[in-house]
């Protein structure tokens, strides 16, 4: 047999599907509870939400307000404590 060698990632947030049409779901490994923040291009906040570590995924139904997002781009990061994640990139499109 071959060799072969796992990575395991810490820390991360992503998002699939991506682009995202009617929702996406934001799958985590976080050390402790943190908030999600989703911003538009523009840098305004158009989404938050509580992260449980124990939980490992979060569905969004790409909303703000009751009202569905634009098309475009959106930036996401999950912080938590004294840990951020990477800032992630969500593309909509319907």
């Amino acid at each position: 047999t071959d060799e072969f060698t796992l990575v395991v990632l810490t820390h991360k947030i992503v998002a699939a599907p991506n682009p995202a049409l009617d929702s996406v779901t934001f799958y985590y490994d976080l050390a402790a509870d943190a908030m999600l923040y989703v911003y538009d291009i523009a840098g305004r906040l158009v989404y938050s939400a509580e992260l449980p570590a124990a939980a490992n995924a979060h569905t969004w139904n790409l909303t703000s307000g009751d009202r569905p997002v634009a098309i475009g781009v959106y930036l996401y990061v999950a912080v938590g404590g004294n840990e951020k994640s990477e800032v992630g990139r969500l593309v909509v499109s319907r």
